[in-house]
């Protein structure tokens, strides 16, 4: 007999699963018959589990048990940072279990439950029915005993019969997910000599089934009762006794084919280039699908497949200036042209254009900023984002750097949570320096310096919408006169904050609040006098409170006008008040101090430009070719 199917958590991140998996030989037994839990050894009672090395005088105990209350035996016990495979002692005929000698600490408890083929594992997580994936920790003290951790393993089962063309098939593989979101089943099983199978020792849930043919069939791949985003699922309810569902049969029908080419930027085609196949089962549902690479013809193929949106995307990880762009010209699959692809279809795409690109890297100067999580931004001149890296330290000499991108202007930002900072100089898109990327070019001197001076111009408050509880921590501020000072009270100190002033609000600046919680600011000449609102917002314009202002009539002699402020607690040195005019956004001299240029073509068989590292591999690639 077999046992259940190993547990597969889903990696972390991730955006899409890779490509289905062939589906492993069995035979029906096999497939039909999962083991129930390893009986004890003859010869009498296995002791119960307990720790190789006493360390400490803490202990932990428990005792596992199936849905019935009944014992189960043989079933390994894993405390703290054991791996899959490691030695493991084992619960005991009553179902037992303890481990002694525990050092003071916090540990992880895994049960795996063990058979003839591949093992099944819960975490204690408080509940009787554990978790499939790591979580609460126990955390002991000095001699602390807790004898309640336990687990139950419930034998649930779900059934079904697979047929293609009215024929049952052998050897499909039949994937448990815990959810459409999932990256990789929760179980595995393969379908036996007559079509049928079993999934045995399912925890209480909900699952959806899919089914993938053996390779070579001629068949797609097919969810259990999907019609359009909607899919059949099988539910077990915890707190009962084992349950048994049957009946979720799954007939498969002949897949469909794509094809196309991939051509270069005149319409010759490419050969060997690796082109990504994604599909999408839902409308925030991604995944790669296959990979194919282009024949002499410039021609990829890929068949099996079901009814559902696809396209195609460049996908090659060796390091080049490809710009790795989907059909439609993308740079994310979410913005593609998608193929709807009917089932036992023959769909020929349109040309997939393999075209050359300049790479974008540089470093972040601020204090602690590896600790922000800072995303940078590569915007066009439309505002729109193209692209987004994530910015390590970690990273050779750069700490950030891009893909290929399409030949263009650009203006570079660091995302953090609360505001974007603009590279050289500006606070926005029509103030900030542009970069100009050309084709096989590398520009790596950008530095993005985290500073309130480059601030993005957050959004204005809607001021007249502000209400008594908006308030906030702002005391009274004085009456002024246009072009005198005020002050604002009440803040966090060495918080950077942005002040408006008025109803069609009027930027003054971003200012760091004072140790003492104050902020002062100049209100411009040009202020006509009578009722205003002060208001100050976070960098990402959450308002923080707002006050009201009184401007007297006459101004104040030798007012200058400005939004400026006075030091400590005035605004942040060279932080601009206004949005500017793209007429004065200063432009980069396009290539970096480095002035890299590659020959045309160079790497033109690879896509996915990884950061640093790749970058450095281009560096050197270009040193020798140049």
């Amino acid at each position: 007999m077999a046992a259940p199917a190993a547990v597969q958590e889903p990696a972390a991140g991730a955006a899409a699963p890779a490509a289905e998996p062939e589906p492993a030989a069995a035979d029906a037994t096999t497939a039909q018959e999962p083991a129930a839990p390893s009986e004890p050894a003859a010869g009498g009672d296995r002791a119960p589990a307990a720790q190789a090395a006493a360390v400490g005088t803490a202990s932990l105990s428990g005792r596992v048990t199936d849905s019935t209350g009944a014992p189960l035996a043989g079933v390994q016990v894993h405390v703290g940072d054991a791996a899959p495979g490691d030695p493991a002692p084992e619960t005991a005929t009553d179902g037992t279990w303890r481990a002694e000698g525990l050092a003071a600490g916090s540990y992880q408890v895994r049960f795996t439950l063990l058979g003839e083929t591949q093992p099944y594992a819960l975490y204690w997580d408080g509940t009787p029915y554990g978790s499939w994936t790591a979580s609460s920790p126990i955390t002991l003290a000095d001699g602390e005993e807790r004898t309640d951790v336990g687990v139950t393993f419930v034998d649930n089962t779900v059934s079904g019969t697979v047929t293609g063309g009215g024929a049952r098939v052998e050897g499909a593989l039949v994937e448990l997910y815990r959810s459409l979101v999932d990256d990789e089943p929760v179980q595995t099983v393969v379908t036996a000599q007559d079509g049928t199978w079993t999934a045995r020792w399912l925890r209480p849930g909900t699952y959806t089934v899919r089914v993938v043919p053996p390779a070579g069939s001629g068949l797609a791949s097919a969810w259990w009762q999907r019609s359009g985003n909607s899919y059949g699922s099988v539910s077990f309810m915890a707190g009962s006794p084992a349950q048994a569902r049957s009946g979720v049969d799954v007939a498969l029908v002949a897949g469909s084919t794509v094809t196309g080419r991939v051509v270069d930027a005149t319409g010759t085609p490419v050969v060997g280039t690796q082109v990504g196949l994604w599909g999408r089962s839902g409308p925030f549902r991604f995944r790669l699908v296959d990979v194919a690479t282009t024949d002499q013809a410039g021609t990829y193929v890929f068949g099996e497949l079901e009814a559902e949106s696809y396209t195609v995307g460049l996908a090659v990880p060796d390091p080049s200036f490809v710009v790795p762009e989907f059909l439609g010209g993308a740079l994310d699959v979410r913005d593609a042209r998608w193929t709807e692809v009917a089932a036992d279809a023959d769909v020929t795409l349109d040309d997939l254009v393999q075209r050359e690109g300049g790479v974008v890297g540089g470093r972040i100067v601020g204090e602690d900023w590896a600790n922000v999580g800072v995303w940078v931004d590569v915007v066009a001149e439309d505002g729109s984002v193209v692209t987004s890296v994530f910015a390590g330290e970690d990273r050779d000499d750069l700490d950030f750097a891009t893909e290929a991108l399409p030949p263009g202007a650009y203006r570079v930002r660091a995302s953090v949570d609360g505001g974007s900072y603009w590279w050289a100089g500006g606070n926005s898109l029509a103030t900030a320096r542009v970069l100009d990327v050309r084709a096989g070019a590398i520009v790596d001197d950008v530095e993005l310096v985290l500073d309130p001076a480059h601030l993005a111009l957050p959004p204005a408050p809607a001021v007249d919408e502000l209400t008594d509880a908006d308030r906030g921590p702002l005391g009274p501020v004085a009456p002024t006169r246009p072009g005198g000072t005020v002050t604002l009270t009440g803040l966090t100190a060495d918080l950077v904050v942005h002040v408006w002033l008025g109803s069609s609000p009027v930027s003054l600046g971003y200012h760091e609040v004072a140790a003492d919680g104050t902020v002062q600011v100049t209100v411009p000449t040009a202020t006509t006098p009578g009722a205003h609102r002060l208001v100050v917002t976070y960098a990402g314009g959450a308002v923080i409170g707002w006050a009201d202002l009184t401007v007297l009539a006459e101004p104040l002699p030798g007012g200058s006008g400005t939004a400026g402020g006075t030091a400590g607690g005035g605004p942040v040195a060279g932080a601009a008040t206004g949005t500017g005019a793209a007429a004065g956004a200063p432009r980069s001299g396009g290539l970096a101090a480095t002035g890299l240029e590659l020959a045309a073509g160079a790497g033109l068989a690879a896509v996915g430009i990884a950061a640093g590292a790749v970058l450095v591999a281009l560096r050197r690639r270009g040193r020798t070719d140049a």
